[in-house]
């Protein structure tokens, strides 16, 4: 104790804990002055804490310092030691003194670290009541401002007309997405916060749990000739509290400012957590005029979710023409004519339309990340993948919020067979946008690729939230045969075809296509007759056509010349379709086997070659810089039929290239189990016969019921097979499958 007394009293003499006392205070206000001011001049959070680590970092030596130096009127001196060799004691009432100053000194140095390091935030006594909150209130609260995100309700139309729902609508879509622009916030897509419109009986509190956020903005929008009120309110979730509310009355000519004031108004509430400056404008409004604007807006709600995408061109058309300077609108017209294939139209009739107008709105507004994300969608129908990419990512750096940008990096990922990073993006997109029935759908699809159990449960998810989507049941139809449910698979592509409208023509493909696979030739002609009837000329018709007759014939007559011409009268229909060319390039390289097995070697070196060319056109998207291409995705069998035909036409050592490109990444990742029979072929023409078999034998025990293409194979390129007993085996096995699945659908087709 004496000890003790003797360190305190020469800390005293020494002016320690004088200094002490002085720089806490310093730093203490110091650092509330910066709490209080960094914020609003927008420096980011992280700048509080540096300074803090800086202060922290110069106490101790600023206690060593006072300890070894005295000031004097000479100016600063080491201290000197104690003349009395006695021990001096201290007075009772100094005692007390400096054991309070220390622990004073304690107390404040711990508050500043709980207060900087634990974020303890006093309320806003302006904004916020006063309530009695239980522990598990104060936790939400805390969690609240952690991550600022928030929910945009659908506004609610209180307009006299109710065909004004339009107005309202586009005045939420546009608020959703200058939000979305400020840096730090968090905004829920339009696509999820749709399934609120209307009556919910859902409260603030239940939505914003379903959607992960802990803000909710809410909106009426009453329109009567040209002008227009817009009432406002953010509530905070976690108290089901209002913090703010406004009114804007506006004439139309008006109307665009009100986005870019509503989204100043959010950020300035969050201003604490957020990077964005209150002060500093969003994003523009369009400079059109309002009669311009309202038509625009007709035209979008229109192309929201494929409503009808043909009616939404010829309006925005007109808006062009009105306004030839209306960046948005050539964005929105290039995602309408795309959204036009959805009702049959081919990607060669409006190819160059797209690009025109999605370049013209990047040229007008380059900073607009809308323009950005409809060009990349357009390089990827293109098959220009890293084009694609690239204008993606450039939306994503001028608006990290968006899903739909997410969305379409996935697709080019899942496009190149790069499964695990397309799960990636769509992870992030739902991140935005988590009731998205199509971007769950797709997730499931790509996950399929790696895990088709734990496929089920997303796929099931997006079911039950858009049950009139036919690619869902399609995917579930997949992934059940992939698992071994036949009933199941066959249950969910007739609900696909029945749910179906134009999109019937997909899951009746797949339908011809296995029927005619395991044996069933009359069904599948059935399915055949149905795609004829709706669009005969489509794509996935001609592709039923060849697979059917693919199927169908006895194995001598696969790849005739009837095959060869329907081939080139698909792609003399749709040039630019890349299956069209994978399937005429397949048909020549038959029809050069059947020339060289007659000795006419000039013939088969001319039908190899026009192949090649027609491989090279069809696979360009998929190529790598390493040469070699990606071959996990739905071109993957004209990747190793390619490769094949390099090594049979003499190109051993690019045909070689191709085939270790593809066998490298099926070492590297895990296939969709109908991608088996691909690996089967890479192994085969790379001579691992044994890791050929076992690829067939996963492919048998995963869902594959397509013998005859192995038997096409195995007939024309690897004859060795056929009198193996291991191959004999497995192919019994699949036959005899085959056999029972057409028994139970012949069943199950009578009852329909």
């Amino acid at each position: 104790m004496s000890f003790l007394l003797e360190f305190i009293s020469e800390l005293r003499r020494r002016a320690v804990i004088k200094f002490a006392a002085i720089y806490a205070a310093l730093a203490w206000v110091v650092l509330q002055f910066i709490d209080l001011v960094f914020p609003r001049l927008g420096f980011p959070d992280w700048t509080i804490t540096f300074v803090l680590l800086i202060a922290a970092i110069g106490f101790p030596f600023g206690l060593i310092f006072a300890w070894i130096f005295e000031r004097t009127p000479d100016g600063l001196k080491i201290t000197a030691p104690l003349n009395n060799p006695e021990k001096e004691t201290l007075k009772s009432s100094g005692k007390m003194g400096d054991v309070a100053v220390v622990s004073v000194l304690t107390v404040l140095v711990g508050l500043l670290y709980l207060n900087q390091f634990l974020d303890i935030d006093e309320p806003d006594v302006a904004t916020v009541d006063i309530v009695a909150t239980t522990s598990s209130e104060v936790d939400a609260q805390a969690d609240v401002m952690d991550s600022p995100s928030i929910a945009v309700l659908p506004f609610t139309n209180l307009s006299a007309l109710q065909e004004n729902a339009y107005f309202a609508a586009g005045i939420h879509e546009d608020v959703l997405t200058q939000l979305s622009r400020i840096e730090g916030l968090k905004v829920i897509s339009r696509t999820s916060m749709m399934r609120y419109a209307g009556d919910t009986q859902k409260s603030i509190r239940e939505i914003a749990q379903e959607l992960d956020v802990n803000h909710v903005l809410e909106g009426s929008v009453r329109r009567a000739g040209d002008q227009v009120r817009i009432t406002f309110q953010l509530i905070e979730a976690a108290t089901d509290k209002h913090i703010w509310a406004q009114n804007y009355d506006r004439s139309l000519e008006n109307i665009f400012a009100v986005q870019t004031e509503v989204a100043s108004a959010v950020a300035l509430q969050l201003q604490g957590k957020l990077s964005f400056h209150p002060g500093q404008v969003v994003v523009a409004g369009p400079s059109t005029s309002a009669a311009i604007y309202d038509q625009y807006l007709k035209a979008r709600e229109l192309s929201d979710f494929w409503r009808d995408p043909k009616a939404a061109v010829l309006m925005l058309r007109q808006v062009i023409d009105d306004d030839p300077g209306f960046s948005e609108a050539y964005a929105t017209l290039a995602k309408a004519l795309m959204g036009t294939r959805e009702t049959g139209a081919q990607w060669a009739d409006i190819r160059e339309e797209v690009f025109r107008s999605a370049r013209r709105a990047v040229e007008l507004t380059p900073l607009l990340d809308h323009g950005h994300r409809q060009l990349g969608y357009a390089y990827t129908l293109d098959n220009r993948y890293e084009d694609a990419q690239t204008s993606f990512l450039t939306a994503l750096s001028l608006n990290p919020n968006n899903a739909e940008t997410y969305q379409g990096l996935a697709k080019v990922k899942r496009d190149q067979g790069l499964h695990a990073e397309s799960i990636l993006y769509l992870e992030k997109s739902l991140e935005f946008d988590p009731l998205n029935a199509k971007t769950l759908t797709d997730l499931g699809f790509s996950i399929a690729n790696i895990d088709p159990e734990r496929a089920l449960p997303l796929l099931e998810k997006a079911r039950d939230l858009n049950p009139e989507m036919p690619q869902i049941y399609a995917v579930i139809g997949n992934v059940a045969l992939a698992t071994g449910g036949l009933e199941k698979f066959y249950d969910n592509w007739r609900l696909a075809i029945d749910v179906g409208k134009m999109e019937q023509l997909f899951p009746l493909n797949i339908m011809s296509f296995f029927l005619g696979s395991i044996g069933g030739g009359d069904l599948a002609n059935r399915y055949l007759d149905e795609m004829k009837a709706i669009s005969p000329k489509h794509s996935l018709t001609y592709a039923s056509l060849l697979l059917n007759d693919l199927a169908t014939s006895q194995l001598k007559d696969r790849y005739s010349k009837k095959h060869l011409a329907l081939c080139q009268a698909w792609v003399e229909h749709d040039s630019d379709s890349i299956l069209a060319r994978r399937y005429l390039a397949d048909a020549l390289r038959a029809q050069a086997y059947r020339a060289k097995q007659d000795e006419n070697l000039k013939l088969a070196a001319e039908l190899n070659q026009q192949a090649n060319e027609q491989y090279e056109m069809a696979l360009e998207g998929f190529r790598r810089p390493d040469g070699t291409y990606s071959y996990a995705n739905p071109m993957g069998f004209g990747v190793i039929h390619f490769g094949l035909n390099l090594l049979e036409t003499g190109d051993a050592v690019r045909g070689r290239l191709i085939l270790d490109g593809a066998l490298t990444q099926i070492e590297a990742d895990p296939v969709f189990p109908f991608l088996h029979i691909h690996r089967f072929a890479v192994y085969a023409s790379l001579a691992k016969d044994e890791a050929a078999l076992d690829a067939l034998e996963d492919g048998y025990k995963n869902g594959l019921y397509s013998a005859w293409v192995v038997e096409s194979y195995v007939d024309r390129w690897f004859p060795r097979f056929v009198k193996n007993v291991r191959y004999q085996r497995i192919m019994h096995q699949i036959e005899a499958r085959n056999a029972k699945a057409l028994v139970y659908i012949r069943l199950r087709e009578s009852l329909i």
